[in-house]
């Protein structure tokens, strides 16, 4: 055996060894997405005062005054 077929199954096993990796996580990624499913949250309930906020100083209404803001500017 000489050095360059050595070097072409180092490189071949490397390449294995990459692809299931890739294939790994893959799969894990299914996995996890699959037993979570149908269990994540509303996005419209977890960001709800991000959406409510703007929408009323769209309306009129003054920070501070009319409504409440738990994140205040940095300004």
């Amino acid at each position: 055996m000489n050095a360059s077929e050595s070097e072409t199954k180092i490189a071949t096993r490397a390449f294995q060894w990459e692809w299931l990796g890739w294939v790994a996580l893959a799969g894990i990624a299914v996995y996890f997405v699959s037993i979570s499913w149908l269990k994540w949250s509303d996005p419209l309930i977890d960001f709800g005062p991000e959406l409510y906020v703007p929408w009323r100083l769209a309306n009129s209404a003054l920070l501070f005054r009319d409504l409440d803001d738990n994140y205040a500017s940095l300004a």
